[in-house]
This record gives C-alpha cells, structure tokens and sequence, in this order.
C-alpha cells in the first residue's frame, strides 16, 4: 500500500530542509501532476472505449435497420410472387373450366342430336312397319272375296 502514500522524507532530508520544504512539496507536486496524468490517461481511454461502444451500437443499429428493410422488401417481394402465382392458378382454374364446360356443352349437343338421329330412325322405322302393315292389311282385304262382292254391291 505504499504506493498509495506520499513519498517518506528521509531523516536525512528532515533535518536538511527544517526551514525549507520546497523540495517536499515539489515531490507532492510531481506525485499530484503524474496522478492527474494517469487519470487524464484512463479517462480518455474510458471516453475513446465509449466513444468505440457508441460507434458500435451505431453501427449495429444502421446494420440491424438495413437487414429490416432488406428482409421487408424479399417479405414484400415473396407476398408478390405468391400473389402472381395465385393469379396465375385461378387464370388457369378458369380457362379450364371454360375449357370443361364448352366440352360439356359440345358433348350434350351432340348426345342430343345422336338421340334425335335415333328417334327420327326408330319412328321412320315405325311408320314404314305400320305402312307396310296397313299395305298387308288392304292388299289381303282386297283380295279376299268377300270383301269384292260386297263392294260391287254397294256401288
């Protein structure tokens, strides 16, 4: 702890200087001025080490900003790519199911002519078997024999 403590005066200096102690407060001067230097010293330090934290905070909040706006504009980015792919997919959602619905339609048009085309077969059929019928039926009553007298009678 003798660091702490001003310098001893010597026996020898103690009689010497009775009268004058210039030299003991010269030494208590010099102790005082290397004390204020080596403070001087450690604030300056202390001020260039907060000075350092503070450029450092600085910089760590511009960082910290720039990787907000950059992750901001590749989340803004994202959402619009997303945005265009959905677009995309209802687009094409909707051209297929035009696409579908024209088959569809295509597909009952022609269904409904193909059962028309039927009918109009089976009735043509229809009539031609109830001609020919009708044919049999006269061509047997006309040559039956009754049937020519009673129409010679009648006349």
């Amino acid at each position: 702890g003798s660091e702490f403590t001003p310098a001893y005066v010597f026996h020898s200096n103690r009689t010497a200087a009775a009268s004058n102690y210039s030299w003991v407060h010269e030494t208590k001067v010099r102790q005082q001025k290397e004390l204020n230097k080596k403070m001087e010293k450690e604030r300056k330090i202390a001020e260039e080490a907060q000075a350092k934290a503070e450029i450092e905070r600085e910089k760590e909040r511009k960082r910290k900003l720039k990787q907000e706006e950059s992750d901001k504009r590749k989340r803004l980015k994202e959402e619009e790519e997303e945005l265009k792919k959905k677009e995309r997919v209802e687009k094409r959602l909707a051209q297929l199911g035009l696409q579908m619905d024209e088959r569809l339609s295509k597909e009952s048009y022609n269904v409904r002519e193909r059962n028309i085309v039927n009918f109009a077969r089976s009735m043509t059929k229809e009539f031609n078997r109830r001609r020919r019928a009708a044919e049999i039926a006269v061509a047997h009553k006309v040559d039956s024999p009754s049937v020519s007298s009673h129409l010679n009678t009648s006349t």
